[in-house]
């Protein structure tokens, strides 16, 4: 394989990698909503059918009407987004034989975002400070 047809196949690789990352974050931050959503106990108790029908109503009129759900959709979106992107930049260092810290946390911050878990985690270490400044200053 000479130069060119390498050049050529790693542009086709970055497009699809690139156009991939794009639709899985855009799938994320517009299901967020109903892929997070936790049902109550009296929908779990009327059994899986009616469920999974509550659990999986369309989004788009709960995010347009609610700021909170737009706001769900815009924080998954990106937190795939950089998942995606620190895979992506992680893809590119594959050449340098070298493994460091960096390295490890963008693998960590890649396999969160790209599944999903980044916002989820990034809202639970907020939450978790959070629940530690009341330990430490009770009101």
């Amino acid at each position: 394989m000479d130069l060119l047809e390498s050049i050529w196949l790693w542009m086709k690789l970055h497009w699809i990698y690139s156009l991939s990352g794009f639709v899985a974050s855009l799938v994320y931050g517009v299901y967020a909503v109903t892929i997070w959503l936790r049902l109550s106990d009296k929908e779990l108790q009327k059994g899986t059918r009616s469920a999974n029908r509550s659990a999986w109503k369309e989004p788009w009129r709960e995010i347009y009407r609610h700021p909170r759900y737009l706001h769900e959709a815009w924080f998954n979106f990106f937190g795939s987004a950089i998942g995606w992107a620190c895979g992506g930049y992680l893809w590119k260092r594959l050449e340098s034989n070298t493994f460091g810290t960096l390295e490890a946390g963008l693998s960590l911050t890649a396999a969160l975002g790209m599944t999903g878990y980044l916002p989820v985690t990034l809202a639970g270490i907020a939450s978790s400070f959070r629940a530690l400044a009341r330990r430490i200053k009770p009101r």
